[in-house]
């Protein structure tokens, strides 16, 4: 097999763009080319398509668990307020459970200001078209090494069918949800692919998508030591100064007045005796098993060997971006282990995180298919034959839960305003006040429906 040599130095992308050259012959006829072309855009595009189909069919205007405080309470607080200054405090420092989601914060700010109320419909469709921004994310990285515009269609065709299914449906018709655990994986993966590529204006915008990833989810602060580490193995000393100091700023924002406790009642000493390597070897494979978390685990062991291969043929040179969205998740996960590990390592299975596991199917893909050139026929041929099946068993297996989800938010309103009690919230006593609150201060109102 044809093998990248990492030792071939500051001329590698232009070698290896040569060697795909060589070693490709899928290029069509000229005559047959628009046709491809197009074939492969429709391939590309159907289970994108039938993705968004089916979420738009359980679109529902009902806040869902951390719904009622990440966003209703916040909200109530917010418009509760008299100052600018004390709102601004309050969008860029308000912490919910274990993180501070910034961004959602400001989107539902947005949303209130533009439409004068809070639809959670809107918000939905917004997180859920941030799937569209992280298949552009993906394919950043994937084209980093495949130069030839008509062999990346060839090549990228796997990646959508492992992406667009319903493995991850809880964080998906999900507004705080989705917001925060999709967002930051697309965020992360621009700021490191534009870190990559060695310029002044990528590295400003690489800053943008930083400060977007650490806005997003906690975990977008991985960003900063993974930053720090590539611009030094990058020879990009000169960008150091100004990404310390971009990432001091934000760090202090987060952590400023940030609890430990809250949520979980736990310390950072506690979070780190809750480590387990199950659990973070599960995580990691989720994308295997919806409820066996050994055979999630080998999967996720399987990726670690990956890693390290990546590591032996030195695609931290070669595809930086790629590599660091690989050690960015693996990280992820390892963290998640110290927080969530106590719920129980049913947790490590949990569909709102499955989509890390997804984006290392494909980084596992784009790997094998830049490396082994001799052999990417039958590794995109391989790929296609587990992606597509994957992607229909996916859907087949979670649509029914998207449906059960929609119909208990329906009825939970309906018993609500029969009854007082129904809402979709562990502490429902809570919930009700948020709900009346919402309503009488004119910030949301649930939808009335038919079946009332």
């Amino acid at each position: 097999m044809t093998q990248w040599n990492p030792a071939q130095g500051a001329s590698s992308r232009e070698v290896r763009s040569e060697e795909f050259e060589i070693i490709d012959k899928f290029q069509p006829p000229a005559e047959h080319g628009l046709a491809l072309t197009i074939g492969l855009f429709l391939l590309i595009a159907s289970p994108i398509v039938l993705f968004y189909l089916l979420l738009q069919l359980h679109l529902v205007n009902i806040p869902y668990w951390d719904d009622y405080d990440s966003i209703l309470a916040f909200m109530i607080h917010f418009v509760g307020l008299k100052g600018f200054s004390e709102k601004i405090f309050l969008l860029l420092f308000t912490q919910h459970n274990e993180y501070k989601i910034i961004f959602g914060n400001i989107l539902f700010v947005l949303e209130y200001l533009v439409t004068g109320s809070i639809n959670f419909i809107y918000l939905q469709i917004i997180g859920n078209l941030f799937v569209l921004l992280l298949l552009f994310s993906i394919y950043k990285i994937f084209s980093y090494q495949m130069q030839k515009k008509y062999n990346r269609l060839i090549y990228f065709v796997p990646v959508p069918f492992f992406i667009f299914q319903l493995q991850y449906w809880n964080t998906l018709d999900w507004a705080s949800s989705a917001l925060q655990n999709i967002t930051v994986i697309p965020f992360v993966i621009l700021s490191l692919y534009y870190l990559s590529k060695k310029n002044t204006r990528d590295f400003y915008i690489s800053c943008v998508f930083l400060i977007l990833a650490v806005f997003s989810s906690g975990n977008g602060l991985f960003v900063i030591p993974l930053g720090l580490l590539m611009l030094f193995q990058t020879k990009q000393f000169h960008r150091m100064a100004p990404w310390t100091i971009l990432s001091i700023i934000l760090i202090s924002m987060y952590f400023y007045n940030y609890s430990f406790g809250t949520g979980r009642e736990l310390s950072l000493d506690g979070y780190l005796k809750h480590f387990d390597v199950i659990y973070a070897l599960s995580f990691l494979g989720s994308a295997a098993s919806n409820n066996n978390y050994h055979i999630a685990s080998i999967l996720g062991g399987g990726f670690l060997v990956v890693f390290l291969a990546m590591i032996f043929m030195g695609v931290y040179k070669t595809n930086p971006a790629l590599f660091y969205t690989v050690l960015f998740v693996i990280i992820s996960a390892l963290v998640v282990s110290m927080i969530r590990s106590k719920l129980g390592i049913s947790e490590s299975l949990s569909s709102r995180y499955r989509i890390y596991s997804d984006v290392l199917l494909v980084t596992t893909y784009i790997f094998m298919v830049t490396t082994y050139l001799d052999s990417r026929k039958m590794i995109l041929f391989f790929a296609c034959l587990l992606a597509i099946p994957f992607c229909i068993y996916s859907d087949l297996v979670n649509y029914p839960h998207l449906m059960q989800r929609y119909n208990q938010l329906e009825n939970g309103v309906s018993s609500w305003r029969m009854t007082g009690y129904g809402l979709t919230y562990p502490f429902e006593k809570r919930a009700n006040a948020l709900m009346y609150k919402a309503m009488k201060l004119k910030i949301y109102s649930p939808p009335i429906l038919e079946k009332q």
